[in-house]
């Protein structure tokens, strides 16, 4: 009986979450921001979090050269 409570209790939950999701998704939170503004601002933070991705990646790879040159001078 309990396990069933339990799971009738996460089921709402995740409908209810997957409702407000949706909800967020049409109005940005509710805010007035247009669906299309929000996902638009979803693809600047993504080129965002790719281009820090990059950036990171390169500043690895240098790393890597440079404990290369310092392993090759000692």
């Amino acid at each position: 009986m309990v396990e069933i409570i339990a799971g009738a209790l996460v089921a709402a939950g995740l409908l209810g979450a997957a409702y407000l999701l949706s909800r967020s998704r049409m109005t940005a939170g509710g805010n007035g921001v247009s669906a299309a503004d929000a996902e638009r601002a979803d693809q600047r933070a993504q080129a965002r979090e790719a281009a820090l991705d990059r950036r990171a990646a390169e500043l690895e790879k240098r790393a890597a050269e440079l404990e290369q040159r310092e392993a090759a001078l000692i």
